[in-house]
């Protein structure tokens, strides 16, 4: 009696840290995002939207013929689209709230703190190192996907994504579709987590029996099936509120190879998946549209999704803060090799960018590099490029990269379409990549500091031969 309560106690602690942390995610979206909804100007300007007066028009007049034709037609605003799910959701609200939009947006609202609960979530369960650690990397990466920015446009000023989509309503297929894709990832992340264990297990029965070759079946991993069967079906729900999160097929197989487990068999799963709902969407909307490869414009629609700042200085012609750091990493390299001392390299370093910015500039002005704007580019590229470098250096045990896979699919979903809603999932996905880039530099930190606190026994070994060696003489 007392070992079970000493267990229930212990379980109930390792899930404080994780409740809490998603409740303080949830607590920051409201509080970042609730100003815009419930100002009354914005309620008035976006009653008139016309997609929110569609869907809803739509919605109140279709009957059941109609609702169900949604399941193998397009959805429910008549558009190219295959969105049963999002279809149901707002023919509920619209037969519960009508034409008042308030409580549309407090769904809107609701759906983003579960996202940002979720980012949370997956940061803690993905990312290794100390419980506080995790749950920063977890909230620094919630509080980055509510503070990510999108551009200005012919329609919409400069906002936060979050505050930019939350009041018109319409982007829930956005936010349902990303809610129930990041629950199918964290989801994935527990099975693949349960299958370690069974293979540690497995290896621990096959270590107590004489005969491996007669223990290899009764010894074989068993992992619990019972996550991989809700990730998929989280997975295909989310599919059916909207169809970016086919994105998600490409995340799937370096998540696999960072729990150094089998890809192919879950990756081949999701993608029959998504296979299925493509050809179930190609028979039911047979002209539903899809992202198109248009060269150089595209090229630069997809750069504006990765990195909004490269794609506004391209657009603008200002290549030589690119150029600097691209090159500055060039120079270091190759003075390291020369090995020059630091202190050299660092005034190299800060004499490049007035040599680049009196070659490329517009200008050809050396004192461009001086400017605060100028200035606060460079430190902004430095920490992307930092941060890069950081995932690569802990690409082995740090799960970064798979996040920066999942940035680049997102952007590529998104190279025919331009608004607001659209820099919602890379909002997502530089949350997750930001927050697991500072638990990597946090564990190289450590392990740093470690070693240094504590050299290694050769050279201590050494250090002691020394001694008595020089005693001996």
């Amino acid at each position: 009696m007392a070992s079970t309560n000493a267990l229930q106690a212990s379980s109930a602690r390792r899930l404080l840290i994780p409740v809490s942390g998603a409740l303080l995610a949830i607590i920051l979206a409201v509080l970042l995002s609730k100003g815009l909804i419930f100002d009354p100007y914005a309620q008035q300007k976006w009653s008139t939207s016309p997609d929110s007066v569609a869907i809803t028009r739509l919605a109140l007049a279709a009957d059941g013929a109609k609702v169900a034709s949604w399941w193998h037609g397009p959805w429910v605003e008549g558009e190219m689209f295959y969105r049963p799910l999002s279809s149901m959701l707002m023919w509920a609200e619209a037969r519960l709230w009508g034409y008042n939009f308030l409580p549309y947006t407090l769904v809107s609202l609701l759906l983003h703190a579960l996202n940002s609960a979720l980012v949370f979530l997956l940061l803690y369960s993905v990312c290794p190192g100390p419980r506080w650690q995790r749950a920063l990397s977890g909230l620094v990466g919630a509080l980055l996907l509510n503070l990510g920015q999108h551009p200005a446009g012919p329609y919409w000023v400069r906002a936060r994504v979050a505050w930019g989509t939350m009041i018109w309503w319409p982007v829930q297929t956005d936010f349902a579709s990303l809610c129930f894709g990041l629950l199918s990832l964290l989801l994935l992340d527990r099975y693949l987590l349960t299958w370690q264990a069974a293979k540690r297990e497995a290896a621990q029965r096959i270590a107590c029996v004489g005969d491996v070759d007669d223990s290899e079946t009764a010894c074989r991993p068993r992992p619990d099936p019972r996550f991989l069967v809700w990730a998929l079906a989280s997975f295909l729900t989310s599919l059916l509120f909207k169809e970016t999160p086919l994105v998600f097929i490409g995340i799937v197989p370096f998540l696999c190879l960072y729990r150094w487990l089998p890809w192919l068999k879950v990756t081949g799963s999701y993608a029959a998946i998504g296979a299925v709902l493509l050809i179930l969407r190609g028979l039911f909307v047979p002209n539903a549209s899809n992202p198109e490869w248009l060269g150089v414009y595209t090229f630069y629609k997809l750069l504006n999704y990765v990195h909004l700042l490269s794609a506004e200085l391209l657009s603008n012609h200002e290549f030589w803060e690119l150029a600097a750091i691209a090159t500055m990493l060039g120079l270091v390299l190759g003075l390291r090799r020369l090995r020059v001392p630091v202190t050299y390299i660092v005034l190299a370093c800060l004499v490049w960018p007035v040599l680049i910015a009196t070659l490329l500039s517009a200008s050809h002005n050396p004192a461009i590099a001086t400017i605060p704007r100028e200035l606060l580019i460079q430190l902004r590229y430095l920490g992307v490029v930092g941060g890069f470098a950081v995932a690569l250096a802990a690409a082995g045990s740090e799960p970064a990269l798979v996040f920066i896979v999942g940035l680049f699919a997102a952007a590529a979903a998104n190279i025919n379409r331009i608004g607001p809603h659209y820099w919602y999932y890379p909002a997502a996905m530089w949350g997750l990549v930001d927050g697991a880039v500072l638990n990597a530099a946090l564990n190289l930190a450590r392990k740093w500091w470690r070693k240094r606190k504590s050299p290694d026994q050769s050279t201590q070994l050494s250090a002691v031969a020394g001694a008595e060696t020089g005693g001996a003489k």
